[in-house]
């Protein structure tokens, strides 16, 4: 199965006032999206604001994604200056997730 095919919806990422991601607003924007013929959902990517995200709060926002997404797989922006700290994006993941490296910038969850 390629799961880049078909329509994939990506969603902004909400903060709140004190300026980190604010999940319950970001896991309602993913179940809504879950709830549609989307065929896949995007978080921390097409707007750009996800660069500014440390580690954890990458971490919380795909983590919390996942938790809300039915059977869509996620696409998670993961893109930084250096290689290493792609990589180390995904140090922090709590769970293990299925993962797939599609380019430097996105993984897949599903």
């Amino acid at each position: 199965m390629n799961i880049l095919s078909g329509l994939s919806a990506f969603t902004l990422t909400p903060f709140s006032n004190s300026g980190v991601v604010d999940v319950d607003k970001l896991q309602k924007l993913v179940a809504k999206l879950a709830a549609t013929d989307v065929d896949s959902i995007g978080v921390l990517g097409s707007t750009g604001s996800y660069m500014y995200l440390n580690r954890t709060q990458r971490a919380r926002a795909i983590e919390a994604a996942v938790e809300v997404r039915g059977n869509k797989p996620i696409l998670a922006g993961i893109g930084d200056l250096r290689t290493d700290r792609v990589i180390d994006h995904t140090a922090n993941l709590k769970k293990p997730v299925q993962a797939h490296f599609y380019s430097h910038r996105y993984l897949t969850f599903h």
